[in-house]
């Protein structure tokens, strides 16, 4: 026995709450004549005409007892269509960070990530904040960790931690053994400058770094000369690898200096169930310490002895 098809139910229904075959067409995308046809081939399946005769649009008594079977036919089955969809389509989500978020907590993010959410697949790209806030900026990134200075007002910006400046230096330096040191230590030094140094601009070490022997924007290459012996420079604490046990990380103070490390995303653009899901899990590794938090690591921009804010 001949069934009819979700297509000619799905027209029948259109024809229906349209009210007439030239509307119904328009919706459907389909040419008058082909719906028409579509109509008399339901018909002919269940045996009985659905629209009155030289009345094309007006429902016989039997066309009124099919429209809400009809209609529920074709309900259901877009909804299975859309779970279908659902279970072979794997969600994506990027996710630009900072090399230091990469270090210390992608590892736990991503133990917690996977087993929760195995249907989604994952882009992780690292780079410093400028280019990080870019990318989310022009869609390339659906969120991104960053150090938060002045946040472009397309921006949703959320504050994770705060990360305090250190005189980062090889362990056998002069200064290596220092509980802490006064930013005046860094006179003399041969320091490497930094993008995290912009951090600094308008508080009262910014004098320390302007003028930087050398300038080294990637962070394991900066990493590396430091841990040669020769180079050291003032970086967050947490830019340092939780396993580099030749580079240690002496907190500065006397202002004792810290950036604010943020998640962002694009305000424009609605938070997607498998986005919403990558921002939950970040919050919840920052949160409980991920990987481990470097000492006089705490959370915001900001001076402690001189009261002056930077971004």
């Amino acid at each position: 026995m001949q069934e009819p098809s979700v297509r000619q139910l799905r027209h029948f229904v259109l024809v229906a709450e349209c009210g007439s075959f030239r509307a119904a067409s328009e919706r459907a995308f389909r040419s008058q004549s082909a719906l028409t046809l579509s109509i008399q081939e339901l018909e002919s399946v269940l045996g009985a005409s659905l629209f009155q005769a030289g009345r094309r649009a007006q429902l016989t008594d039997y066309g009124r007892e099919c429209l809400p079977i009809a209609r529920d036919i074709v309900e259901r089955f877009a909804q299975q269509t859309v779970r279908l969809r659902n279970v072979s389509a794997m969600a994506t989500v990027t996710m630009a960070v900072l090399p230091s978020f990469a270090a210390r907590w992608l590892p736990g993010f991503l133990a917690l990530f996977t087993e929760r959410h195995p249907r989604i697949a994952l882009r992780v790209l690292d780079d410093n904040s400028r280019n990080v806030e870019d990318m989310v900026i022009n869609g390339r990134a659906d969120v991104g960790i960053v150090s938060m200075g002045a946040i472009d007002r397309r921006i949703e910006a959320k504050a994770l931690l705060k990360d305090a400046f250190a005189l980062v230096c090889d362990r056998n330096h002069p200064l290596a053994s220092e509980p802490h040191l006064p930013w005046s230590a860094l006179k003399g030094q041969k320091l490497l400058g930094n993008l995290t140094h912009q951090l600094l601009a308008g508080t009262v070490a910014a004098h320390h770094v302007h003028e930087p022997q050398l300038f080294v924007s990637n962070m394991t290459s900066l990493l590396s000369l430091i841990a040669a012996g020769d180079w050291t420079s003032p970086l967050p604490a947490l830019a340092v690898p939780l396993h580099a046990p030749e580079i240690v990380a002496v907190p500065l103070r006397r202002p004792s200096i810290t950036r604010q490390i943020g998640i962002i995303r694009l305000k424009s653009r609605p938070v997607e169930p498998a986005v919403a899901a990558v921002i939950s899990i970040v919050e919840e590794v920052v949160k409980g310490g991920g990987q481990g938090r470097a000492a006089g690591s705490s959370a915001g921009l900001h001076t402690t002895d001189s009261g002056k804010k930077s971004a």
